[in-house]
């Protein structure tokens, strides 16, 4: 976990990470420059640099991100905590890294099944082959360097075949050769035997669970969260509440008709229930969902929120058009743009 604000203790000499906000003129004697920095968490320090160590504000400039090493705490009662060099001091560069994930959602595996558990087909079903459109996504993810995929529920559909079980398998095993992590939550459609086979490949190693561990799970400088699908009447009263864990960001992933961006009425919930139940602890920086089978998304909410909608041409929506996924770039700035399948 990186060091924060939070962390520091007077007269200790610490290393952390920052992001250099400002610089100005010191203005009392023996003093050179006066910096403002930013942690990992946001939170404001002011570092001094004393004329004797004026080489090392060389590599402090506003804008970087940089790692300063052996400063001195300095935290007197009723004063801002502050950071101050010393003879030890140094200052090293920090490359910002940039984490990719793709985000989709309801690839629907035994969708051409349906007619033997009662479900609901598109016109052109003859059409739709949902097990060529996840090689697509695992195609997707290599061919964009992506660290994780993230699925976010229905991955089955109703009732399966043991080919669509190897299907969801080898694509895994895929993505795992080229050192993709592929993290999921279930949907309200998921079979038994679908799930038996997510069970058995999480416990290999290709595939993790977001349900079940409110610490959430790690990868670059983001945190997932996720829950499984659960009905409107347990949204009425949640009884889980997620930790943060302090990573830059953090993302929480869910299988549920959350209003906004979903605009139509009766939805599992909204999204201020979200924010103030489940994810009160953690400030979110992106709310990615599943089970709406259309694309859309609302990025001017409290917190942005995207549907994927499905892998596989099985919505009306894409009668006459190619299923996207959602690309997210996690560096300096957050970044998403939507790429065919």
């Amino acid at each position: 976990m990186p060091t924060t604000k939070e962390d520091l203790r007077h007269d200790e000499h610490v290393d952390i990470s920052v992001q250099v906000v400002s610089q100005r003129p010191a203005s009392k004697p023996k003093r050179a420059f006066w910096f403002d920095v930013e942690d990992s968490k946001g939170n404001e320090i002011p570092v001094l640099v004393w004329e004797k160590h004026r080489k090392l504000a060389d590599g402090i400039s506003p804008g970087a991100q940089v790692r300063l090493n052996r400063f001195k705490v300095k935290s007197w009662p009723g004063k801002t905590t502050q950071l101050q060099t010393i003879s030890i001091s140094t200052v090293e560069s920090v490359q910002p890294t940039v984490t990719r994930l793709l985000h989709v959602s309801d690839s629907h595996l035994g969708y051409q099944r349906r007619p033997e558990s009662g479900g609901k087909m598109v016109q052109w079903s003859d059409e739709v082959n949902c097990r060529s459109r996840f090689y697509n996504v695992i195609e997707a993810a290599v061919k964009h360097d992506v660290d994780a995929v993230i699925h976010t529920g229905d991955i089955f559909d109703h009732a399966v075949s043991n080919e669509d079980l190897n299907v969801l398998e080898e694509g895994l095993r895929l993505l795992n050769s080229g050192a993709i992590t592929f993290f999921y939550v279930l949907g309200n459609h998921e079979p038994t035997k679908g799930k038996a086979r997510l069970r058995k490949l999480s416990d290999a190693g290709l595939a993790y669970s977001l349900e079940g561990t409110i610490k959430g799970r790690s990868v670059g400088s983001v945190n997932l969260y996720g829950l499984d699908y659960r009905t409107s009447e347990w949204w009425s009263n949640p009884d889980i509440q997620f930790i943060p864990d302090g990573s830059q960001y953090s993302v929480l992933c869910l299988h549920q008709t959350v209003s906004p961006p979903y605009s139509n009425p009766g939805p599992d919930c909204t999204l201020d229930t979200v924010l103030h139940t489940v994810a009160s602890r953690l400030s979110p920086d992106l709310l990615l969902l599943g089970h709406l089978h259309s694309p859309i998304s609302d990025s001017s909410a409290a917190v942005p929120a995207y549907y994927a909608g499905p892998t596989a041409r099985i919505s009306y929506h894409y009668k006459n058009s190619e299923p996207q996924a959602n690309l997210f770039e996690f560096g300096e700035v957050l970044s998403r743009n939507s790429i065919l399948l």
